[in-house]
Parts: C-alpha cells; sequence; structure tokens
C-alpha cells in the first residue's frame, strides 16, 4: 500500500484498509466482497479505488482469497492487488506479443501448407512447355496439364480466403459445414512448425460428411489455439517423445461430433483444471502469455452450441470438444 499511495512504509501497516485508503463510495462493496471471502468464497478481479496520499483515486484490481488453518476453518482473508493502469499496460504488451508470434506460426503453417500446390503446379506446367516444345503436340495431354495446374491453383485460393477469414467473426453458413474437412486442414496447418520443433502431430479422423452448424473458421480458430496452447506446453517440457494426437468421430447415437487433442507434455495440476478456461488465467511463466487462446476457444465452441473441456492424467491432458451435428445429418444416419 505504501508503493500504491505514496505514503511512508510504515504508514498503512496496521491501518483499517477500507478507512484509511477507500473512498466512502467504495466501502459498502468492498466489505460486501472481503465478507464472501471469509465466507470462504474466493473473489477474483475485484475493482476498487485507492485513494493516494495527494487524494487522487488509483484503480486496483483484487484478488481476495480466503486462508483456512489446518482444521479447514476460515482464519483470514489474503488480498493481491495490482494497479489497473500498469496491468493493462503490461497485459497490452503481451497480447500484442502474442498476436505476433501467432501471426508468424499461422504464416509459416500456411507458408508450408501453399508450398505442394505450388510444387505441384509448377512441375505441370514445366511438363506443358516441353509438351509444347514438340514437333507433334497433344493437344489434349497439354490441356491435361493446365487443368491440374488449375486447379491446384483454386487449392491455394481457398488457402488463403481462410487464412484471410481466420482474422475477422464470420456468419455462420447455411446448411453448415463439414467438420471433418476442418479437422484435416488444420492438422496440415499446424504440422509444419510441430514438425521444426521435433512434436509428432498425428491425427484419427472418423468424421466423414457430418456437418455442423456455424463457420469454418470458428472450429480452425479454436483448434488451432488449443494446439498452439498443446506445442507451448511441450516446448516448455522438453520430454522424450513428445507429441500430440488429434482424434475426431460421432458419437453411437449420432447426434454429437467429439474432438480430442491429447499431448504429453507433463499433465496439468487438478487444482487448477477447471480455470484454464478462465480469462487471464495461466500456467504459462510471467511474460509468455495472458491464457486468453483457450478463453477464446470456449466462447467459439459455445457459440456453436457445443463445449469444451480438459482433463489431465498423469502426463497427458486431453482437450474434448463436443458439437451438436445437425439436424437433418443426424436423422439420416439414424435412419440409415
Amino acid at each position: 500500500m505504501a508503493a500504491i499511495t505514496g505514503v511512508p512504509y510504515a504508514a498503512p501497516n496496521g491501518k483499517q484498509y477500507d478507512r484509511g485508503f477507500l473512498d466512502a463510495s467504495e466501502r459498502i462493496g468492498f466489505n460486501d466482497v472481503v465478507k464472501r471471502a471469509i465466507a470462504g468464497v474466493a473473489v477474483e478481479g475485484y475493482r476498487v479505488r485507492v485513494l493516494t496520499e495527494t487524494g487522487n483515486p488509483v484503480s486496483i484490481l483484487f484478488n481476495i482469497t480466503p486462508q483456512r488453518d489446518d482444521a479447514g476453518v476460515v482464519s483470514g482473508v489474503t488480498c493481491f492487488g495490482a494497479q489497473m493502469d500498469e496491468f493493462l499496460a503490461s497485459t497490452a504488451r503481451v497480447m500484442e506479443q502474442q498476436r505476433v508470434d501467432h501471426f508468424n506460426d499461422l504464416a509459416s503453417g500456411a507458408a508450408h501448407q501453399l508450398n505442394q500446390p505450388l510444387q505441384k503446379m509448377r512441375l505441370l506446367l514445366v511438363n506443358a512447355q516441353n509438351r509444347l516444345r514438340r514437333e507433334a503436340v497433344d493437344k489434349e495431354q497439354v490441356i491435361d496439364k493446365l487443368r491440374g495446374a488449375d486447379a491446384e491453383l483454386s487449392a491455394m485460393s481457398e488457402i488463403v480466403e481462410h487464412l484471410r477469414l481466420f482474422g475477422r467473426q464470420a456468419p455462420a453458413l447455411e446448411g453448415g459445414f463439414s467438420l471433418g474437412e476442418i479437422v484435416d486442414r488444420c492438422v496440415d496447418l499446424a504440422k509444419g512448425s510441430f514438425l521444426d520443433q521435433g512434436i509428432n502431430l498425428a491425427v484419427n479422423n472418423e468424421l466423414g460428411g457430418h456437418k455442423v452448424h456455424g463457420h469454418p473458421v470458428q472450429i480452425e480458430k479454436t483448434l488451432m489455439a488449443v494446439l498452439e496452447n498443446a506445442r507451448e506446453v511441450l516446448l516448455g517440457s522438453r520430454t522424450g517423445d513428445q507429441s500430440v494426437r488429434v482424434s475426431a468421430w460421432v458419437t453411437p447415437d449420432h447426434q454429437e461430433a467429439r474432438l480430442s487433442i491429447k499431448d504429453n507434455g507433463g499433465g496439468v495440476d487438478i487444482t487448477v483444471q477447471d480455470k484454464v478456461f478462465d480469462a487471464f488465467f495461466t500456467t504459462k511463466t510471467a511474460g509468455k502469455n495472458v491464457g486468453l487462446g483457450l478463453t477464446s476457444a470456449r466462447a467459439l465452441v459455445e457459440d456453436m452450441g457445443g463445449t469444451i473441456q480438459l482433463t489431465s492424467m498423469g502426463e497427458s491432458t486431453v482437450v474434448e470438444i463436443t458439437l451438436p451435428l445437425l439436424a437433418s445429418e443426424s436423422r439420416s444416419e439414424v435412419s440409415a
């Protein structure tokens, strides 16, 4: 409190907090929050204005946690705070760096994915040129090569279009979209950077042509966020054979699609497993991540009518996504 308010170091010690540092308009709310903590309910992200020595208010973001004795009885509370302006400024810097890093990873994956059709197109065009140099030109074969090059251009155009949509909100497609195709596309997009860093990325996709409601970009953003989270965990753990396995299937009643992303990066402590989708929660070292990737993933999945959850046992962590199949899709499967 001395550092935040500018009063002498000894002055805040033992001082009644609400009367010494809070404006009258803030005291009732703060006392209510403290009472909740004393009753055993932790309060996170509580915002309050603190009066400085000059009388100017400073906004503080508090986490107030009940402290229990050996018998489990609440014996007091612990309050951690940070100035809002400093917190938001540092968070903004980290978020911007995350955005840059994410774009770099996305660009690297896109370059890897675009390289294959580009190489095929180059070979097809060279082959067509060689055939045109012959005295007797087989027009059908040349046309066939040019058609192949045009097909590769179409594939590249589709990749670029998805990258263009990736950075903005996209409306749901009428009739839904094929989830299996998007799963394969995301794995292909991420595989390049995974392989470059010695991580094996495998997929077992049994979705077939089943469709879900929404826009492909929603699940692309979700899968890329979850894959990126797994990649960072593995890079930090540096265990033996590092791997991520993506599995996708339809439930026996043909009502839902399930996606599972499993890594062997050391697991997540059971005490924080229910917090990993909360905004700004992160188990990573300071300055590397502010914990927004999985929060965004949950928002996107819930917008599609689905759920996302994380479980961890031993050295493995599994993120499972459940999405409802389109009604017409599920009914046709059941009747068949």
